[in-house]
């Protein structure tokens, strides 16, 4: 399934509750682009409607529009047989070849589909019949490299050397580090309530800050977890590898909470033996952060969604948590 499309005027209303794929997961973010790429007419808005809502402005909306514009031009591509030269050319399945795989990997890893047309090599044809349709193929590389790199989205991919967190920079949304969940960030005009304990530490060095948001009647509660934010790549991908693993197995009639302890420290030690094995760097704390998470994603990964604290004693605004 797909997000679905429609238009309120020149804004373009994603759908996304429908999809089943979770919005921001690569899979989401592969079939968005599909999609849009499909839509006729042109967008100057753009709404993301799932469990949350996502506005983006004129600017940021311009990021996909510019892209599929691109999406768009390669397409025609493949479909125009005079770039690849002669059809008895030995070169010309290899040139299809290689605009289709580009094609597929725009919606993937930009900057692996640029990589691939850098890295292709062709041999000079052996005959000068051959020759026009070898330059003309290479001009049309060099056009196609110049033309996508300019591509905010693909800057944006650059920057954060992945295509799902350009896309959640762009929805201001903040990934989960071991899990393709997100949260929201803090909007432009949240201020920190005017309260002695607007900002206050959890145990394990969680630390709490509470916001009023101009407009709302709730308060916006985040927490943050510095440890397992700033887990080394290799760490935070050995945390994913094993949180995966353990919600396949994972049986909703067990309560967690009345064997946390023994759990956490059961998950500590497995990131402490697999540290060793591969002689990957790892300290106590980041262990112990880390056994912490896994348990809490096993409960949260049940469906278990909490909220902050609002004002008048009413509930604040829904956020997933670490714990």
């Amino acid at each position: 399934m797909a997000c679905r499309p429609s238009y309120q005027g020149s804004r373009l209303v994603m759908d996304c509750a429908t999809c089943g794929l979770g919005l921001s997961t690569s899979a989401c973010i592969n079939s968005h682009l599909r999609t849009i790429a499909t839509l006729d007419s042109p967008w100057k808005t753009m709404r993301y409607e799932e469990e949350t809502i996502v506005e983006l402005g004129e600017e940021d909306s311009k990021v996909f529009s510019e892209y599929i514009a691109v999406v768009r031009q390669v397409e025609s591509l493949l479909l125009n047989p005079q770039i690849y030269g002669r059809q008895d050319d030995e070169g010309y399945s290899m040139r299809q070849k290689l605009i289709k795989e580009f094609y597929e990997l725009m919606f993937q890893n930009p900057m692996v589909a640029v990589q691939t047309l850098k890295d292709y090599k062709e041999p000079l044809p052996l005959k000068s019949a051959y020759m026009d349709g070898y330059r003309t193929f290479q001009s049309w590389v060099n056009g196609i490299i110049a033309a996508f790199t300019k591509t905010r989205l693909y800057q944006l991919s650059t920057k954060h050397e992945d295509l799902r967190q350009s896309f959640l920079s762009i929805l201001k949304l903040k990934s989960m580090p071991y899990v393709q969940a997100f949260v929201k960030t803090i909007p432009p005009a949240a201020k920190l309530i005017d309260d002695k304990d607007s900002q206050y530490e959890l145990p394990f060095g969680i630390k709490v800050k509470i916001y009023e948001i101009p407009g709302s009647d709730s308060y916006l509660y985040m927490q943050e977890n510095p440890v397992i934010e700033s887990l080394p790549h290799e760490l935070s991908t050995q945390l994913a590898e094993v949180v995966s693993e353990e919600l396949k197995s994972l049986k909703e009639n067990v309560d967690y909470t009345t064997i946390f302890e023994s759990k956490m420290r059961t998950f500590r030690q497995k990131f402490v033996d697999w540290a060793t094995r591969n002689n990957a760097p790892i300290t106590q704390q980041q262990a112990l952060a880390m056994g912490r998470g896994a348990v809490c994603r096993k409960i949260l990964g049940a469906g278990q969604r909490l909220r902050g604290p609002g004002r008048d004693g009413r509930p604040g605004e829904e956020q997933d948590r670490t714990c």
